[in-house]
């Protein structure tokens, strides 16, 4: 593998109408993945992920995801963990990252991948991304797709992984990708390491793209992002059991003033949350 750590890389913007551009779809043919992992990873980060809170946030975007129209198949859950609910079945994985729960979400996919479990177009969404409207796999040049942290100016320089957008061509990006992270010596945060390693990099960078926001609504710079998506919003990101996050997302709470969540998400978070 080419040592990268010295050189310097030119930020590539993508399209410059990115927040503007319509939404179009290749397919509706394409698989909702998660990767949900309980280790000793989260108390890196201070998160105390009981596995009855792990499970909730699974039925729930499980019973979403039904609602919204998934074949049971369709919906692939990688974990560490032997679990089913509504005829959707956990898969285990074996390449799990000893180094860091954020890089269980490449080795997944490429295993998976490898065993032919995956074998479709790829949305990949943390457990906390809820599906909140009906959508195709997006149409964009390149392989892969991820929308940007969004902060008060609209800046779109940080890459958000919570959701990324994989088409099957992007399986040699993603392998490399997973070679830099086992390294062990460019940290833990997969954001960093993919914004470092592809995002910026010339010899990647352009078989990549950004997404208009409206795909992984987060809760930073929501006013902003908001104003800047395409509405109704495709993917609400945020934990429901936080009550100032649910205040915000669906009691409409913010500073626009209005419920974000669609009929359909909020019935599911009614029965869990």
């Amino acid at each position: 593998m080419q040592h990268l750590s010295n050189i310097q890389y030119t930020f590539n913007t993508g399209p410059k109408n990115f927040y503007n551009a319509p939404l179009e779809y290749d397919t509706d043919s394409f698989h909702n993945f998660m990767v949900f992992v309980i280790d000793e990873f989260d108390q890196d980060r201070g998160v105390d992920w009981s596995e009855n809170q792990s499970l909730k946030y699974i039925k729930a975007q499980i019973d979403n995801s039904l609602a919204f129209g998934w074949k049971p198949e369709d919906i692939i859950i990688a974990t560490n963990f032997e679990f089913e609910h509504n005829g959707v079945k956990t898969v285990l994985f074996e390449n799990q990252s000893k180094f860091s729960q954020f890089f269980c979400k490449q080795e997944s996919i490429l295993e998976l991948w490898e065993k032919g479990i995956l074998h479709k177009p790829i949305w990949y969404h943390d457990v906390d991304a809820f599906q909140n409207d009906h959508f195709g796999f997006p149409k964009f040049d390149g392989d892969w797709a991820q929308c940007p942290y969004v902060g008060d100016a609209g800046n779109n320089e940080e890459w958000n992984c919570g959701v990324v957008f994989y088409k099957p061509s992007g399986m040699d990006i993603l392998q490399y990708l997973a070679e830099v992270e086992r390294t062990e010596q460019y940290g833990k945060c997969d954001e960093v390491i993919t914004r470092n390693f592809i995002r910026l990099n010339p010899q990647y960078n352009h078989r990549t793209a950004v997404l208009n926001s409206t795909y992984n609504m987060g809760m930073t710079g929501l006013a902003t992002r908001y104003k800047l998506s395409h509405k109704p919003i495709k993917t609400l990101h945020f934990h429901p059991d936080n009550p100032d996050q649910y205040a915000k997302v669906v009691e409409g709470k913010n500073e626009m003033g209005i419920p974000l969540v669609s009929d359909t998400l909020k019935q599911t978070l009614d029965k869990y949350f």
